[in-house]
């Protein structure tokens, strides 16, 4: 069954029939919040939320459209108003690292890897919102400019701006944080 097949159901009446959705896009959207929140339980809720609102909203869905980028779009809005809601707290980071025993690690390189790895997501996370969003799509989503555009609801300039802001803010911060 296709989403507009299953989004079809739901909006008449078939309410259990979004648990496929949820189903089907459950992981994908819990991926996407945590890179930007670093934070397994904070991504739980915003995924959670994700999929209240869109379930609240399906009957403002263009179903002409295909399902997933708009559900990608309530959850970079939802994401973005949590990262509005708590800019300028101190948030804990949390990493999920499984070596797969893979030889090449060691445990000193682990450590190594894994304060690095903290030093970027904090140095990201202590950045505004704006330069966050769009970073983050860019960097870690692999999104276009076009496509963060359309997500962060902001021009191509725009975003080009906020993708230079943003590089130079973070190299500042990482500069500062490794001297």
């Amino acid at each position: 069954m296709t989403d507009s097949q299953v989004v079809r159901l739901v909006l008449n009446g078939e309410i259990d029939a979004y648990e496929e959705i949820i189903r089907r896009y459950q992981k994908r959207i819990f991926i996407l919040a945590y890179r930007f929140v670093w934070n397994k339980e904070e991504a739980e809720d915003i995924a959670q939320e994700v999929f209240m609102k869109s379930y609240k909203n399906l009957k403002h869905f263009d179903q002409s459209r295909e399902f997933y980028p708009w559900l990608h779009k309530v959850a970079i809005n939802t994401v973005f108003t949590c990262l509005k809601q708590r800019s300028g707290r101190k948030n804990e980071i949390e990493f999920i690292e499984e070596m797969h025993g893979d030889e090449k690690y060691s445990p000193e390189k682990a450590v190594e890897q894994r304060k690095e790895s903290e030093q970027v997501a904090s140095a990201l996370n202590s950045l505004p919102p704006r330069y966050q969003i769009v970073l983050a799509l860019r960097e870690i989503e692999g999104l276009n400019y076009s496509e963060i555009a359309e997500q962060a609801d902001c021009s191509i300039g725009t975003v080009m701006s906020r993708l230079n802001r943003g590089r130079k803010k973070l190299w500042e911060k990482l500069k500062r944080r490794t001297s």
